[in-house]
């Protein structure tokens, strides 16, 4: 790790331009970790081991969030929108080991971060490393309410001509 950070320091990346252009309470705390960085990497590495996904996300501040289930516990959105919702992915089941008790948890997480809707989506098939994959939508959601939705008709870009 702090090979890497020796090698980030030197990279094209500029941090001070970085930190120079950012809104002026993520500065502070870009200023203050960069500090960190600079003065103590072991230091700095402990502190990153320690922060949660949740410490980055000011809950003044519109905006949107992207986050796993996991790192959206503890917290709440006007609307969450959980997405690949399909048998295989949700619940998980690419290793044998997996707890189907732990992934119902999870998705009783992700079910209860909302204040005002929660929607979900699924796909009928997905590529994944040139395998495709037609598992159709995970169990867990197959009893609520489903709005399909049907691409709509490309139109032409020229109408004139057709």
């Amino acid at each position: 790790m702090i090979e890497f950070l020796n090698l980030f320091e030197r990279s094209v990346f500029s941090i001070d331009k970085l930190i120079k252009n950012s809104d002026p309470e993520i500065r502070n705390f870009l200023e203050n970790l960069w500090a960190l960085a600079s003065e103590d990497k072991e230091k700095f590495i402990s502190y990153l081991k320690v922060l949660e996904p949740s410490d980055f996300i000011n809950p003044y501040k519109e905006g949107v969030n992207f986050l796993s289930i996991h790192a959206s516990k503890g917290l709440e959105a006007e609307y969450v929108i959980l997405v690949g919702v399909e048998e295989g992915l949700v619940p998980l089941k690419l290793f044998e080991d997996t707890l189907e008790d732990e992934e119902k948890r999870l998705i009783y997480v992700s079910l209860t971060r909302t204040k005002s809707g929660f929607f979900f989506t699924s796909v009928k098939e997905r590529k994944i490393f040139n395998f495709t994959l037609n598992k159709g939508l995970s169990f867990y959601f197959k009893n609520f309410p489903l709005k399909i939705f049907s691409p709509k008709p490309k139109k032409p870009k020229q109408p004139e001509l057709f």
